[in-house]
């Protein structure tokens, strides 16, 4: 699974909209659900910075966002961890 993904499964299952975190990540008004759009879509990548507060608003460990193959048993692993949190 690639970042953006983690991130738009998360994020869903915590239940906010792309507007939602954009906002509680800092980011204007106007453009708050683009910014993460972008993620999501892997058309940008957060900065480290951003994906700590991100990991943060989110109640999940920074490590679900970085260094795992995709699709590797670590990565399920990883999910379902998140998910009992």
């Amino acid at each position: 699974m690639v970042l953006g993904e983690r991130i738009k499964r998360i994020r869903t299952f915590r239940g906010l909209t792309q507007r939602e975190l954009g906002l509680k990540l800092g980011y204007e008004e106007r453009n708050a659900d683009v910014r993460i759009a972008q993620y999501e879509s892997g058309y940008r990548v957060p900065k480290n910075n951003t994906l700590i507060e991100m990991a943060k608003i989110l109640n999940v460990n920074y490590i679900h966002f970085i260094g795992v193959t995709p699709g590797c048993a670590e990565d399920i692993m990883l999910t379902f961890l998140w998910l009992d949190e």
